[in-house]
């Protein structure tokens, strides 16, 4: 086994590029998880928050669906 890590390629034995590659792997790991952390996570909404003018019942309807939850009117107003 030994003899295998040390058979050079391009100047660098094996072990060397092995180890440069595990460094380059957890390095690109370390990066991504700062960057999530910085960045954080878009909210992606698709409900919009209305009050129902039939029944007065308010909350958050789908964005292409909009029907009240309570007695299924389509006379909603937009409140957010």
């Amino acid at each position: 086994m030994s003899e295998i890590l040390q058979q050079e390629f391009f100047g660098y034995t094996l072990l060397q590029i092995i180890i440069v590659l595990g460094a380059v792997v957890v390095g690109f790991i370390i990066i991504q998880k700062i960057a999530s952390a910085f960045g954080g996570k878009k909210e992606t909404s698709f409900g919009i928050k209305v009050k129902c003018l039939n029944c007065g019942w308010v909350g958050s309807v789908g964005k292409y669906d909009r029907r009240c939850r309570r007695c299924s009117s389509d006379s909603l107003e937009e409140t957010g």
